[in-house]
């Protein structure tokens, strides 16, 4: 999400206590040693996208922080370590092998995005998304300022009928609750402490994916539902719907290491790309 340096100091810190969440920190890896960890919303939501990506910060793409650029406030480690890291891609695959049309988004209006899928790590805790409304450490850094819009996204569901499938990505990233020292910002106070989060992207580790999906549609924005518009990736997607019905559950359980192609590393400049075939993770429902 692109950030709102316009924003006053007030609006910030009133916001600051709606996006709530519980964090993991680094410094404590949450899958036996690695700081493995997923996001509880992945893969482009019912309405957009439900976890940003993130900016572009020198850094590797697993293992250690990502450290890179200089902010208007301060340019050391302590001030850089907390930009968001690169995101990475895993394909996703939402099947479909029912005997009727199944649908996937929110299932109550929220100022939120909803996930088609979430994630967990190798414990079973499902990691905080990043989310739509965001207060980025690199936001706070580089332009003094982070927010959101004033108005929510309108919702939107994803259709899928029998025996057809959804194709997505997955970033890899999750939010990371952190604490900005003032001195990082431009004119910042040098004894306080900025309130901000950080996206994290997952190490390698076992992970479980889950998704919900229901038999029905509702209008929300009025009586009439619009068509159902075609989707490249898959099915059809209705705005201003909720979905309803008897809910259905997919869950599956992947290895996600860097032989698989996922979180592989950078390819230095010059140099070919290994011939390594991603790994897909699937979510099928059935009756």
């Amino acid at each position: 999400m692109s950030p709102c340096p316009r924003l006053t100091a007030l609006f910030i810190i009133s916001a600051l206590s709606a996006c709530g969440g519980k964090s993991f920190d680094a410094g404590e890896p949450p899958n036996g040693g690695t700081d493995a960890g997923g996001t509880s919303a992945g893969g482009t939501s019912a309405g957009g996208t439900s976890v940003g990506g993130a900016g572009s910060v020198a850094g590797t793409a697993w293992g250690g922080s990502a450290i890179g650029g200089t902010g208007v406030g301060g340019g050391d480690a302590e001030c850089s370590a907390l930009d968001d890291e690169p995101p990475i891609e895993v394909l996703v695959e939402v099947r479909n092998e029912t005997s009727h049309a199944i649908h996937l988004g929110p299932q109550t209006s929220t100022c939120d995005l909803a996930p088609l899928f979430s994630v967990a790590d190798a414990a079973g805790t499902a990691l905080p998304a990043l989310g739509w409304c965001r207060f980025s450490c690199q936001s706070f850094r580089d332009y003094g300022g982070a927010g959101c819009i004033t108005s929510c996204p309108i919702t939107e569901t994803i259709s899928l009928p029998a025996g057809e499938s959804l194709f997505t990505t997955w970033d890899g990233l999750y939010r990371a609750d952190r604490f900005l020292p003032a001195r990082c910002v431009l004119n910042g106070e040098p004894e306080q402490q900025l309130t901000c989060d950080q996206a994290k992207v997952i190490r390698p580790g076992a992970f479980t994916f889950s998704a919900q999906a229901g038999t029905g549609l509702e209008c929300s924005l009025s009586s009439m539902c619009p068509s159902c518009q075609p989707d490249a990736n898959g099915g059809c997607r209705t705005s201003g719907t909720l979905v309803t019905g008897k809910l259905l559950q997919a869950v599956t359980k992947v290895e996600l290491v860097p032989r698989y192609g996922a979180l592989r590393l950078p390819t230095p400049p010059g140099a070919a790309p290994e011939p390594l075939p991603p790994l897909t993770v699937t979510l099928v429902f059935t009756e």
